[in-house]
Parts: C-alpha cells; sequence; structure tokens
C-alpha cells in the first residue's frame, strides 16, 4: 500500500510517499517534497497564512513527489492520503468557491502562535469547567475555542458569513475528498 502523506508546519508543506506491507513501513520514503509557507504578522499577537496558499504549496509537492515516482519509474499508484499539521483554525466563509478551484486570498488560517484570544482564553479558564481537564487543566489562546471566542466577539460579520471552522488537517482532507 502506498500512502501520499502530508504534514503542514509552521513554514514549509513537507509532501512524501511511502510503501506498506502489512501496515509496516517498507523502507525510507519513495519521494519527498517540501515547499515553503508564508507567515503573516499584521498586528501584535496576530500570525495568520492563507488557505489558498497552503492549497497551492500541498498540490505543488504532491506534483513533484508524482513526477520523482515517475522519473524513477515507480508505478504511480496512491491507495491512500493522510494528513498532519499545526494546531491552526481554518476559517471558511461564504467566498470561498472550492468548485472553480478559486479560494479566499484572506488571511484565513490562523496559525497556532497566535494569541490574539488572550483573554478569551482567561475567561474560559475561569468557568473551572471539568472539561478543561482533557486538555491539561487549561485553555490555551492558541486553541480554537478560544480563537472562536474571539472572531465571534471581535469580528462578528465574519463569524457571521463562515459556513465552517476546521483545524487544518481537517480542512485539507475536506479539500482533498471535496467532501
Amino acid at each position: 500500500m502506498r500512502t501520499l502523506c502530508c504534514d503542514v508546519g509552521s513554514g514549509s508543506v513537507r509532501v512524501a510517499i511511502f510503501e506498506f506491507i502489512d501496515y509496516q513501513l517498507k523502507s525510507k520514503p519513495l519521494a519527498v517534497s517540501t515547499r515553503p509557507l508564508t507567515i503573516y504578522n499584521r498586528k501584535k499577537d496576530f500570525y495568520e497564512q492563507k488557505s489558498s496558499e497552503i492549497w497551492q504549496a500541498f498540490c505543488m509537492a504532491a506534483i513533484d513527489c508524482c513526477k520523482q515516482m515517475n522519473q524513477n519509474q515507480i508505478s504511480l499508484t496512491i491507495d491512500s492520503i493522510g494528513f498532519t499539521a499545526t494546531c491552526s483554525l481554518v476559517i471558511i466563509s461564504d467566498v470561498d468557491n472550492r468548485d472553480s478551484g478559486q479560494l479566499s486570498n484572506d488571511y484565513d488560517v490562523i496559525m497556532w502562535m497566535d494569541h490574539r484570544a488572550f483573554k478569551e482564553a482567561e475567561l474560559i479558564n475561569q468557568t473551572g469547567h471539568h472539561v478543561l481537564e482533557q486538555f491539561g487543566g487549561t485553555c490555551s489562546p492558541e486553541f480554537s475555542l478560544s480563537k472562536l471566542i474571539w472572531i465571534h466577539n471581535n469580528e462578528p460579520d465574519r463569524f457571521r458569513r463562515t459556513k465552517a471552522f476546521m483545524e487544518l488537517p481537517d480542512w485539507l482532507s475536506y479539500r482533498c475528498s471535496n467532501q
């Protein structure tokens, strides 16, 4: 079984193709490619990216891996695709047009290192709710919940226009499968 694996870090998208036999890694990667990403720091504590740039970087790295497979005369059969990424929140708004392949050019990914939701995280922590134990006892401004509350309170029009909020690896799977 061949798996195309994608890891989105803060500064790059890395794609590799691996071969597995009986769920065991057979060897080193059959192909590897990396594409850089831009981090936008438009305001203090705001760290954002663009989903359109992340998607483009993934596509280019995946195409590069496929070309490597072809150049090495390795059969280009991919049985599965897997994504991993930083804890970043993707905002899917009504201006996204997935059918035409066009994506918003908005700063629609709030990165893990973004701390704009510090006050919201503190408010969540003050509840003392037992669910916080699942997160080590406290909510961080890096968590999606505090970011969602920040968007609701500070960008209400954007919040209303949003179709969905997703973690970055979930959005990549959604975007890749069209489901």
